[in-house]
């Protein structure tokens, strides 16, 4: 009982101390891997305004510094260290988070030596930018895709029926609601014989989706076709399946070629060829045949890139159709779910055809 007795407070004093470094241990792990999270959070997130605690980037940051450290018995500073960026924030630049907490011991009786019952943690991470532009390349592989076009082909709407020539410009590209008038004469036989657009323009030029067109039209003609005879309409400009509307529409009965399926419905014709030869707008035999050149389809409607770079999967098809894009967002891994995306297949912020496909990957 005695050597116990004299050995107890050496036990005491051992125990106590295998207590505190296991918990200090601990921390220093737990720390450790809170600046592995941060750094690669600021690697993915360069351009955020780490400058302004109200940043979004910035408030997700703290927020998931805060919950990995929510256990380690550790208290961060306040406000919370923010990444550095000592090279920039171009790709491959170094994203650097340096954290250091005060831990508290339970071995009060340790002051003394320790010189108090708090002792400092620190910890440092680093990881590469993964988000950005590519800056200094030099050396062999291909250039860059050159970016798609955003401007869209001014057509040529003179001698179209004011309907025919709405149809044209959509074909052609240009957003909704950029004609003008946007509504009425979809019934008569009304000719376009002239258009003004703004910016200012000729048919030809490539002009942004959003420029507007307003066409002056000359007035119906006044002397009506025969019974056995319709009105020749405009289809060039138009698409194959509005074209074919058109032709039914003014009561023509004779063959219309080439047929409208899914693969052409969508292509905007060229040029028509009547048989008999007769002129737009002028009376022809409802019987006449028309022979039709296509061109290409006419391009996709553009859509802005979203960032999904350090959010979850969780909600990124909803945000993607939000977007306006009309396909379905492929994942990498596909057995995983939810996870934090680290990579998409397309740059966000750019411009790209509404029917593109997105990837996105951990």
């Amino acid at each position: 009982m005695v050597e116990f007795a004299i050995i107890l407070p050496l036990l005491a004093l051992l125990l106590m101390m295998a207590i505190d470094f296991g918990r200090v241990f601990f921390g220093w792990v737990g720390l450790q891997n809170a600046v592995r999270i941060g750094a690669n959070f600021g690697a993915t997130h360069p351009d955020a305004d780490w400058t302004n605690p109200a940043d979004p980037d910035r408030q997700d940051y703290v927020a998931q510094i805060e919950a990995d450290a929510a256990a380690i018995n550790c208290t961060l500073p306040d406000p919370l260290d923010v990444p550095s960026f000592p090279e920039g924030t171009d790709i491959g630049d170094a994203s650097v988070v340096s954290l250091e907490c005060d831990f508290s011991l339970l071995s009060a009786f340790l002051a003394p030596v320790l010189g108090g019952t708090t002792i400092t943690l620190g910890a440092e991470s680093t990881f590469p930018v993964r988000y950005g532009p590519f800056t200094g390349v030099a050396g062999g592989g291909e250039p860059p895709p050159a970016p798609l076009p955003t401007c869209r082909t001014v057509p040529d709407l003179d001698g179209l029926t004011v309907a025919n020539a709405r149809d044209a410009w959509t074909s052609a590209g240009f957003n909704a609601g950029t004609f003008y008038p946007a509504v009425g004469q979809d019934t008569e036989i009304v000719v376009v014989d002239s258009q003004l657009t703004n910016p200012a323009s000729i048919p030809g030029d490539c002009r942004e989706p959003n420029t507007t067109v307003t066409v002056d039209s000359d007035p119906p003609p006044t002397t009506p076709c025969a019974a056995t005879e319709a009105r020749v309409p405009q289809m060039a400009g138009l698409e194959l399946q509005a074209a074919k509307a058109a032709w039914d529409l003014n009561g023509f009965t004779g063959t219309f070629s080439p047929a409208v399926v899914n693969s052409n419905k969508n292509k905007v014709v060229a040029s028509q060829e009547l048989t008999p030869t007769a002129a737009v707008v002028a009376c022809a035999p409802k019987t006449t045949t028309a022979t039709l050149t296509l061109g290409s389809a006419p391009p996709a409607p553009d859509c802005t890139v979203p960032n999904f770079i350090g959010s979850q999967t969780n909600g990124t098809q909803s945000t993607w159709q939000a977007a306006g894009f009309t396909t379905t967002v492929s994942y990498k891994s596909q057995n995983s779910h939810p996870y934090v995306i680290n990579e998409q297949n397309k740059v966000s912020n750019s411009v790209i055809p509404c029917d593109s496909n997105l990837q996105v990957g951990p």
